[in-house]
Parts: C-alpha cells; structure tokens; sequence
C-alpha cells in the first residue's frame, strides 16, 4: 500500500524489524527511503540506520538497487553507500548465452564480498518456469559460438538452391531474421552474422554497401 511519507515508511519498517518475528528481511528496493539518491547525506544516514537496524535486530538484509542505465554502477551516493557498509553487493543480470536466465554474479566492478572469497563464489543461475509460475534454479547455460548455426546453415543453402552462392549482406539478415523461431532484431542478427565470419562460417567478400557473403565449404 501507498504512504504518505517516507518517515512513514520508515516507521513501518522499523516495527517490522523490531517485532522479532523475521531473521530475514528483503526490501525491493531501497531508492524508496530517500528523497533523492544524489543527496550523500540522506542517504549514508539511512544506510547507517539500516545497519543499525539488522545488527540491533539481528534480521539479515537483502535490498535492491538498479545501477546507473548501460552500466554497472550503483545509482547515485546511495549506490555508494551500500557498497561501503554492505557485507556483500552482487548484480542480478541476464547471463550473456541465454538472456532467458538470469545469474547473480560478483563480476563487476562494485562487486563486494566481505564474508567471502569471490574466486570461490558459485555463481546461481534462476528462470521462469511457466509450471510452477515462479522462478526456480537451473544449470548454467552452455556457451556458445555466438551465433545460430543450424539456422544460418538453413538460410544459405536455401540461396545457394537459388543459384547465390554470393548473398548481400541485406539479404542474408533479412532471410535469417525471417526463418528464426523466436523474434530477433536486425541488431542481433548482424551480430551473429558477424560471429559468423569470425568464426570461419561465412567469407566475406566487399565492403559497405556491396559486401556479400558465401558459406565456407571447407
């Protein structure tokens, strides 16, 4: 429910903490304590009054902070006060081989263990299962080569069928965009057309407007 304030946020959290009844407590997200997250001293008194709380309460913490947009910075001195008094500070991120999965990773800048060693930190990895309509815990995507072999393989036969075995470079993201069983940019598929070529897949031949690719027979 809304309030009308945040020391009347504050207050209802303060009982909850007093109140003995939770070792555990996880505050989505703790932007809503203070009135900006650019005035360092509201927020390092509230992460003091935080810490204050779970020691004197000893109730664990968990809270969330997004970093600042394209970046793994914490937002604001409020992400700088979290990371200086925090014991631990991870990021919740889509993992880089299936964005579908998620992983709480210490692999960033910001990253903080105190209690831990980060070389020995077995990093989880979680997605959505639509049986129990929750997230649950799942193994650690496969790398890959960056790229939708079976699918590009598919695209430039279908041309060389065609009688092109030379395929402009529009032509080639247009075709694996169309053949694709799930919904991808021109964005991404450039990029794994790149992957592609680096890969040894594809040969180029050309440059800008006139680049055209063939399938490496080798």
């Amino acid at each position: 429910n809304s309030v009308d304030s945040i020391d009347t946020l504050k207050d209802i959290l303060g009982g909850i903490y007093h109140s003995g009844r939770y070792d555990l407590i996880i505050i989505d997200g703790f932007l809503d304590f203070v009135a900006s997250m650019n005035n360092e001293e509201d927020c390092f008194g509230f992460v003091k009054w935080i810490r204050a709380l779970t020691e004197d309460c000893a109730c664990t913490t968990v809270g969330s902070l997004h970093p600042n947009k394209n970046s793994d910075v914490l937002s604001g001195h409020l992400g700088g006060a979290l990371q200086r008094y925090s014991r631990a500070v991870l990021q919740v991120r889509p993992n880089a081989e299936n964005k579908a999965v998620k992983e709480i990773t210490s692999d960033f800048g910001m990253a903080k263990l105190s209690h831990g060693d980060p070389v020995a930190y077995d990093t989880p990895f979680f997605s959505w299962d639509s049986e129990f309509g929750m997230m649950v815990s799942c193994d650690q995507p496969t790398k890959t080569i960056g790229f939708d072999k079976e699918l590009l393989n598919e695209v430039m036969n279908s041309f060389k069928l065609n009688g092109h075995n030379l395929v402009s470079s529009s032509d080639l993201k247009e075709e694996y965009i169309t053949r694709s069983d799930i919904e991808i940019s021109e964005t991404t598929a450039k990029r794994h057309i790149t992957k592609a070529r680096e890969a040894g897949f594809l040969i180029k031949n050309g440059k800008g407007p006139a680049t055209k690719y063939k399938k490496n027979e080798d």
